[in-house]
């Protein structure tokens, strides 16, 4: 039975919201348990077939969950409760099935479009009008007076943003919880984007890279920069003189970004403080520590036990995604994820005939958590068990064009023999 399109959106924006939207993601947790009944059902009414190895991805992670019940008394039941999370989710992925990449894509350019018209309105004076409805609404999972509300004003569709000292644009950072949030997911859709399309000034393309602009990033700039690096250098289908044009506007334009005040002044701070916890230097540092403590089971779960362990290390920690993941797992089931990340990108990259290039999608995947928390989010596994339908698509294809393949030997074979 075929699954509605508009049913497969619906879940893929609801992983998206509960993962990075400012009004959604405090209740993440909770709105994964009301999933998990809707998506078991949709699983076995239309009659999905489980990817038994799934249990062999998940698995790992709540070992180390257990492990810490057992050696440091964090509560059993987040071990329980971290593998019906993941089974919500891979059931969610399952439902989406092999147009997760698609959606994917579509749903950020929608995102991005209507983010686009409602920064300029905010831009050029909509300002107050757009306070005013923000006023209307109040984020999920906090109270109204809440500190986060007051500086983060949100409706749902927008989360808007006021101008800093010394900056000239407000920023754009559509319905996520910050601009840099906005530039990650842009940076990821702009990557296969490129490799889709195979051509860079595609209409799709600019949107992804005015938004990425207007979000005023460091990290996004950063991660801009690579993705039209990997695309000028492994790009087959870009011209030689495309390329040129593109390498040589890199090499003078890049020097030229990195000295813009947001960019100079944002690197300029994280280094000089990389020996603090409050930078993503610093962070990196701080983590570096905790695994050094706790290597095979990452810092125990559980309110009391991290508030207990982190004043060790530091009173506040500003987020670093990349070393995040050690920290929450331990060294090798960290190192696992990051394989299974890998492994999901080769699968992607194979589905667009460009099996070899999984390496730069992988690259892009974990530049951009290097400021953003996102690796343990629901979207970060949707995109790792979106391999699953994928792989089952790829192997359906090459059955495909095998059994066409024979064919037309087998009627090759016959008209020869006709003609004798």
């Amino acid at each position: 039975m075929k699954i509605n399109i508009y049913i497969k959106y619906f879940l893929f924006l609801y992983l998206l919201a509960i993962s990075s939207f400012e009004f959604f993601y405090r209740v993440n947790q909770l709105a994964i348990y009301l999933l998990f009944p809707l998506v078991t059902f949709g699983f076995f009414y239309y009659q999905k077939k489980i990817d038994y190895t799934v249990f062999l991805v998940i698995l790992p992670f709540m070992l180390v969950y257990m492990l810490q019940t057992f050696l440091f008394g964090s509560p059993f039941y987040f071990a329980l409760t971290l593998g019906i999370r993941l089974i919500t989710i891979y059931f969610t992925v399952k439902l989406i099935g092999q147009d997760f990449v698609k959606i994917f894509i579509q749903s950020i350019k929608i995102i991005s479009i209507v983010s686009l018209a409602i920064w300029l309105f905010q831009t050029f004076g909509g300002y107050g009008v757009l306070m005013t409805i923000a006023s209307k609404f109040n984020n999920l999972g906090v109270e109204a007076n809440d500190v986060l509300v007051l500086n983060r004003p949100s409706f749902i569709i927008y989360t808007i943003q006021t101008l800093d000292k010394g900056q000239l644009f407000v920023r754009n950072s559509g319905p996520f919880w910050e601009p840099g949030l906005f530039a990650l997911y842009l940076n990821i859709v702009l990557f296969i984007n490129l490799f889709i399309n195979k051509k860079i000034f595609d209409k799709t393309n600019l949107l992804f890279i005015i938004c990425i602009v207007t979000s005023f990033s460091t990290m996004g700039f950063v991660t801009l920069i690579l993705n039209l690096t990997f695309v000028a250098l492994l790009n087959k289908a870009v011209s030689l003189p495309k390329r040129i044009f593109m390498i040589t506007f890199l090499i003078v334009s890049v020097p030229i970004i990195f000295s813009l005040p947001f960019m100079h002044d944002k690197i300029e701070e994280n280094y000089s403080k990389s020996n603090l916890s409050y930078s993503r230097f610093g962070a990196a540092i701080v983590h570096w520590n905790i695994v050094q403590d706790f290597p095979y089971t990452g810092m125990p779960s559980g309110e009391e036990l991290m508030s207990k362990f982190y004043s060790k290390y530091a009173n506040n920690i500003s987020p670093n995604g990349i070393t995040a993941m050690f920290t929450k797992y331990g060294v090798f089931v960290g190192f696992f994820y990051y394989f299974l990340l890998y492994r999901c990108c080769l699968t992607i990259m194979e589905l667009l005939g460009e099996k070899k290039k999984g390496y730069a999608l992988f690259i892009i995947l974990v530049v951009v958590l290097f400021s953003e928390t996102q690796g343990d989010q629901p979207m970060y596994w949707a995109i790792i068990f979106s391999q699953f339908p994928l792989e089952n698509y790829l192997v359906r294809w090459k059955q495909y064009k095998r059994i066409k393949l024979y064919n037309r030997y087998l009627e090759n074979k016959r008209l020869s023999l006709a003609k004798i």
